[in-house]
């Protein structure tokens, strides 16, 4: 018998289930489903719901402040959106408790558009640095090495300052995130370190 959830538990299981979903990466486009779902709300903002037979090309409304004359709304994004992600957005806008969205016919605005961009970077972020299983649990292992002693060698103290240069040099950005060549770097002098 299987044991029962309480709802914050489901409502977690749903949320994780969500979040792994948008990480997805669709074989078709080779990127992630969040990125189809921003993209989507981007051009409802930007064109409109557009019908490709149409002979002429819509207006481009690039005004993020005030909505476009057509006022689009997530259904207008549901109805135009492909197969696979139908029946998605409402779940993803209600994503940990950003908005309280209980219908598609909420006009889309700003706000909407930014949280998608900024769930597209959390991902993106999480993607470059993913680690595996064995990775983590040598990190989670790692003991006191002579490092972290007073008879640490010189080459170990040049090594732990750069790699602290590193991190402040990742602090001072605006985005915060560590590029792939600092990534190797890093990996580099932690692996001599250890």
């Amino acid at each position: 018998m299987e044991p029962i959830l309480s709802r914050s538990e489901r409502v977690a299981m749903e949320e994780f289930e969500l979040r792994e979903w948008m990480k997805h990466i669709s074989p078709d486009t080779y990127e992630m489903n969040i990125y189809k779902i921003h993209r989507e709300m981007i051009n409802m903002w930007v064109t409109g719901p557009v019908n490709r037979w149409q002979s002429t090309w819509p207006d481009f409304w690039h005004n993020m402040e005030c909505q476009p004359p057509w006022k689009p709304t997530l259904q207008d994004i549901e109805d135009n959106i492909d197969e696979p992600y139908k029946n998605k957005l409402l779940k993803i806008m209600n994503y940990e408790a950003n908005f309280v969205i209980s219908s598609l016919d909420v006009e889309i605005n700003g706000d909407h558009m930014k949280f998608l961009r900024d769930l597209c970077e959390e991902f993106e972020c999480e993607e470059a640095f993913d680690m595996n299983d064995e990775e983590v649990n040598r990190i989670l292992n790692l003991e006191p090495r002579d490092v972290f002693q007073e008879s640490s060698s010189e080459v170990s103290r040049q090594n732990c300052k750069r790699a602290l240069e590193i991190i402040e040099g990742i602090m001072e950005k605006d985005n915060q995130q560590m590029d792939q060549g600092e990534y190797i770097e890093m990996c580099n002098l932690l692996k001599e370190l250890y």
